[in-house]
């Protein structure tokens, strides 16, 4: 059971109040894991039992309700992908920089050119880049390979088809 809580991920929903609160700035789990956990200190094997059976129905009914999501690392690590380039700084869902993303490969779905000569990239994986500068790039052809990463101060760079990067930033919308 110990590996199993070692490798998930608990995130708590804001609105389920104090006893159903996310992982602390320590990484504390929520009560409700900790309430389970605590039963590993009851000597008495039919006490501990009872304490499990009873905390893990609670911790069944928490996530039945979703107040408490349970993500094994592969998922979190595919969220994050997904939610790449997105400010949500001040959220810290994850409560952690380990594995953190730093670039997503993709392929281009389709570019529309605004009046300013800059593009608009749709990738397949259904996220929307702006390019911000304006370097000249040729126009991008649907299917290209295009990889986005992190540059400094909060921007990104994308490079379609192994061309020249251009700075861009990610619109908080889907395609």
């Amino acid at each position: 059971m110990r590996a199993y809580f070692k490798s998930a991920i608990l995130l708590a929903s804001a609105a389920s109040g104090p006893a159903m609160a996310g992982p602390d700035k320590q990484g504390a789990p929520p009560e409700v894991i900790h309430s389970v956990l605590e039963c590993r200190t009851i000597d008495d094997a039919m006490q501990r039992l009872a304490c499990f059976d009873r905390n893990v129905a609670s911790l069944d009914s928490a996530v039945q309700n979703k107040d408490v999501l349970v993500m094994d690392r592969a998922t979190v690590q595919q969220t994050k992908q997904g939610l790449f380039g997105l400010d949500l700084n001040k959220s810290n869902i994850f409560n952690d920089n380990e594995d953190e993303v730093k670039w997503i490969d993709s392929k281009l779905q389709s570019a529309r050119q605004g009046k300013d000569g800059r593009y608009t990239l749709f990738l397949e994986d259904g996220s929307v880049w702006v390019q911000t500068d304006n370097y000249f790039i040729p126009d991008p052809r649907k299917g290209a390979a295009i990889r986005v990463r992190k540059a400094s101060l909060g921007s990104y760079f994308a490079r379609i088809d192994d061309g020249v990067s251009i700075r861009v930033k990610r619109e908080n919308r889907q395609n």
